[in-house]
């Protein structure tokens, strides 16, 4: 795991945790175990914050924020609409 999750347990703000899945994965074995490291941590993160909202950018790579800068504001927008 990439990160030690409680650490942030004491987090009591909402917190927007976004994880991209890349449509297919990589043929590097390194890369697929990093990957599903990624996917650990935001689900450890996500387990020991009381106010996450945790959504999954299908589809996307490393780069989502530079190749669709539109999902990932969307995905946000709609953080802060739940979060009023």
């Amino acid at each position: 795991m990439f990160i030690s999750p409680q650490r942030y347990a004491v987090i009591r703000l909402d917190a927007c945790l976004l994880l991209y899945l890349a449509a297919v994965p990589s043929k590097s074995p390194t890369a697929l175990i990093d990957a599903c490291r990624v996917a650990e941590s935001v689900s450890a993160l996500a387990e020991v914050l009381p106010n996450a909202d945790t959504t999954v950018l299908a589809g996307q790579g490393h780069g989502v924020l530079m190749q669709s800068p539109d999902l990932v504001a969307g995905a946000i927008a709609g953080f802060l609409a739940r979060v009023g």
